[in-house]
Parts: structure tokens; C-alpha cells; sequence
């Protein structure tokens, strides 16, 4: 949501909001996919993206909230 609220968007947008950011997000990368080296390109981050959020979530669920662990003081 970044992208809403730096275009002059609300700090926290509603759902419709966001459907339509999501929605606009998934035109452009498939549109991106006809271009023919570009579109490999966006593929394969958005590949390394999801890999990373997947294994984000994975960590966060495992270890919880990391931020009481990294308290040393």
C-alpha cells in the first residue's frame, strides 16, 4: 500500500482500495509478461518475492516475535 499512499492515497485505505491497488498491481506485471526479456525479469522476482515472504511467515510463526530475543542490553 506504499504505492497508494505515495500517490496522495489515504493512510489506511478501504478494502475496495485495495482490491483495486491489488487488481492494478496484477495488470501491469502481466502486461510486463509480453515484453520479452522484461517479462522474465519481472517473473523472477516476483518468484524471489513470494519465496521470501513465504519463508518470512514461516520464520515469524516458528521463532514469534524475534524482537524480545535481539533485546540485549
Amino acid at each position: 500500500m506504499r504505492i497508494w499512499s505515495g500517490f496522495g492515497g489515504a493512510q489506511d485505505p478501504s478494502s475496495v482500495a485495495r482490491l483495486m491497488v491489488f487488481a492494478a498491481a496484477i495488470i501491469f506485471i502481466s502486461l510486463l509478461n509480453f515484453i520479452p526479456f522484461v517479462g522474465g525479469v519481472a517473473n523472477y522476482t516476483l518468484v524471489l518475492l513470494g519465496v521470501g515472504a513465504m519463508t518470512r511467515a514461516l520464520f515469524l510463526w516458528l521463532i514469534g516475535n524475534p524482537g524480545v530475543a535481539f533485546d540485549v542490553g
